[in-house]
C-alpha cells in the first residue's frame, strides 16, 4: 500500500481535522478559489485539505464548481481526487455508511461516506462501488477511524474488494434554493434546485433587472438590486446576479473601504452568518 498512484491533484474534506467549532468561511481557507485556481493553472502534485467542522453539505458546491471547471478546461491537468468524510456514527458497536467510490466522465473521482454526498454529482459518474465494512482487508468491523484508511479507494491500484453498485441509486439533489458557498470577503452563492412547477431563479432574475427586491436567507433578510454581473452595481450597492447556473449575493466595495470595512459591510454579516444550506427566497420590494 505504500506506492499507490494517486490523482494528480487531491483534495481531501473531513471533520477528523479539528474539533466542532462553528465554521466560520470567513476565517478558513477558500476552498472555491484555491481548487479552481489549481485545475485551471493545470499545477500538478497538489494536496489540499479542508475541515468540514460536522457540516455534511459543505461539500455540495465544491464538487458542482470542480465538476464545471473540469467539463470547460481544455488543460485539465491529469485526474483530480476528492475525499469527502462526513458520516456520524449510526449504530452502537457497528461502523456507520460505507465509502463509496464514483467514477465520472469528466476526469475526477471522488470518495465520501454517506452516499448522498456524491448527489451533485449524480449527472456525470459512469461507475460506482462501495467498500463493505466487514471482510475488506483494510479495516476492522469496528473500526473507529475509517477515513485515515479510506483515502486508498481514490488510487487507481487499492487492490480493494469492492463491490459494484448502479450510479443510479445515487439520490437526486433536494429541491429548492440555499446558500451554497460564502467566500473570503463574505460574498455568497445561492444555488437553486429547480422544482418542475417553478420558474428557476436564475431564469427568473434576467427579467428583473434593475429591479430592487427583498433576499432572505435563513430568516434574516436584506434589500438588493438585480444586475447581469457585478459591474452593473454602484459601490456600496448589495446586488444580486446570474452566475452560471447559480446566483451571487455580494456588496459592492466601496473606494473608500478598508479590508474591516468590506468585511464588516458584506452580504454575509449583513445577513447575520447564515449556515450553509439555509433556504433561500427572492421577492420583488414593494
Amino acid at each position: 500500500m505504500n506506492s499507490l498512484q494517486y490523482p494528480d491533484r487531491l483534495y481531501l474534506f473531513s471533520d477528523t481535522f479539528g474539533g466542532q467549532e462553528a465554521y466560520d468561511p470567513l476565517r478558513s481557507p477558500d476552498a472555491d478559489a484555491r481548487i479552481v485556481t489549481d485545475i485551471r493553472s493545470s499545477l500538478p502534485s497538489v494536496r489540499r485539505e479542508f475541515d468540514t467542522f460536522g457540516a455534511p453539505r459543505i461539500t455540495d458546491h465544491i464538487l458542482r464548481t470542480i465538476a464545471r471547471t473540469l467539463r470547460d478546461s481544455e488543460q485539465r491537468g491529469g485526474m483530480v481526487g476528492v475525499f469527502i468524510n462526513s458520516a456520524p456514527r449510526t449504530e452502537k458497536g457497528s461502523n456507520g455508511k460505507p465509502f463509496y467510490r464514483a467514477d465520472t466522465d469528466i476526469g475526477l473521482r471522488v470518495v465520501a461516506t454517506p452516499l448522498e454526498a456524491l448527489s451533485p454529482l449524480r449527472e456525470h459518474v459512469t461507475a460506482l462501488y462501495h467498500l463493505p465494512n466487514e471482510g475488506n482487508g483494510l479495516y476492522g468491523a469496528r473500526e473507529q477511524f475509517r477515513s485515515s484508511f479510506t483515502v486508498a479507494l481514490l488510487a487507481d491500484d487499492h487492490g480493494l474488494p469492492l463491490v459494484d453498485d448502479n450510479p443510479a441509486d445515487i439520490p437526486p439533489p433536494e429541491p429548492g434554493c440555499v446558500l451554497a458557498y460564502v467566500d473570503r470577503f463574505g460574498n455568497m452563492m445561492l444555488h437553486e434546485e429547480p422544482e418542475s412547477d417553478k420558474v428557476p431563479l436564475t431564469a427568473s432574475l434576467r427579467n428583473l433587472v434593475r429591479e430592487k427586491v427583498i433576499v432572505t436567507v435563513g430568516i434574516h433578510s436584506i434589500s438588493a438590486v438585480v444586475g447581469e454581473s457585478l459591474a452593473d452595481a454602484f459601490p456600496g450597492d448589495v446586488i444580486l446576479y446570474p452566475n452560471d447556473h447559480d446566483v451571487d449575493l455580494a456588496r459592492k466595495w466601496e473606494p473608500k473601504d478598508d479590508p474591516q470595512d468590506i468585511m464588516r459591510q458584506s452580504a454575509f454579516l449583513r445577513l447575520l452568518r447564515p449556515s450553509i444550506g439555509s433556504n433561500a427566497r427572492v421577492v420583488i420590494k414593494k
